[in-house]
C-alpha cells in the first residue's frame, strides 16, 4: 500500500481543495477518502505561501466557528501503518486539536498538536496518552516533518513518532517517542489530515503526506517527491 500527495496540481492558490482536484497525477494520489471544507470561513485550499518542496502546500484555515477540515484517503485494511506529513505554523494553536485521525468503523487513534505544539498521540478511548515532550515543541514558522508508525491492536496498539526539522535526517530531542499500549482499534483503513471541529481560530499548512506499509518514508529530496 502506498499513497501521496504533494499538492502540486498545478491550480491557483486559493482554490478550494476537493476530491475532484486534488489528484496531482504523477506525483501522488487524490484524496478519495473525502475532503471536509467547513462553515463560516474554515477551509482548506492550495496556497503558494509556504511550500516544504515545490511551490504548493495545503492551507488549513480554521475560524472562530468549530469545523472540520480535512483531506483523506482510504486503503485495504491494515495493522500497521507508517506516514509523514511536513506541518507549518506561525503560532501555537489555541486549543489542541488531531492533525492526524486513523480510522477504521471508528477513529483507532490520533496524532494530536497541543497549544505548546507539542505533540501528542491518544488511542481510541482518548485516556491513553502520551504527550511527546522529548522531541520538544514543533519550530514555528519552519517545515517540520513529521513521521509515524501506527501498529492496530484493541490491547497492544501503539504509535511510535519521529519529528525532524525540514528534511533534516537528526531528530529533535530524542528523535523518537512511542506510546505505551492501548486500544488502537483492530485495523486501520483511512487516514484523515488535517483539524478536527475545536473552537478556536488557527491556520496551519500540510505538505508531501505519505502512508505506506513498509517502512518510515524518510524526507523528500530531489525529485523524490515525485510518486514511486
Amino acid at each position: 500500500m502506498y499513497r501521496a500527495n504533494t499538492f502540486e496540481t498545478g491550480i491557483a492558490p486559493g482554490t478550494l481543495i476537493t476530491q475532484a482536484n486534488s489528484d496531482d497525477g504523477a506525483a501522488g494520489d487524490g484524496f478519495a477518502g473525502g475532503v471536509g471544507q467547513g462553515a463560516g470561513g474554515s477551509s482548506v485550499a492550495f496556497d503558494n505561501a509556504q511550500a516544504a518542496h515545490g511551490t504548493l502546500s495545503g492551507k488549513f484555515v480554521q475560524a472562530a466557528s468549530p469545523a472540520t477540515i480535512f483531506v483523506a484517503w482510504s486503503h485495504a485494511s491494515l495493522t500497521d501503518v507508517y506516514g509523514r506529513f511536513y506541518y507549518y505554523a506561525t503560532a501555537h494553536p489555541a486549543n489542541e486539536f488531531n492533525v492526524l485521525q486513523y480510522w477504521s468503523a471508528a477513529i483507532s487513534g490520533t496524532i494530536n498538536v497541543r497549544t505548546d505544539s507539542v505533540l501528542a498521540v491518544q488511542d481510541s478511548t482518548f485516556t491513553n496518552r502520551l504527550v511527546a515532550t522529548n522531541l520538544g515543541a514543533l519550530t514555528l514558522n519552519a517545515w517540520n516533518r513529521v513521521e509515524f508508525l501506527f501498529h492496530a491492536h484493541p490491547s497492544t496498539g501503539f504509535i511510535t513518532l519521529k519529528q525532524f526539522l525540514g528534511d533534516s535526517t537528526v531528530g529533535t530531542g530524542t528523535g523518537t517517542d512511542t506510546s505505551s499500549n492501548g486500544n488502537f482499534g483492530s485495523d486501520i483503513t483511512t487516514p484523515v489530515f488535517g483539524m478536527n471541529a475545536v473552537a478556536a481560530s488557527h491556520q496551519f499548512w500540510l505538505d508531501d503526506l505519505q502512508v505506506n506499509d513498509s517502512n518510515f518514508p524518510g524526507p523528500v529530496s530531489g525529485v523524490a517527491w515525485l510518486k514511486a
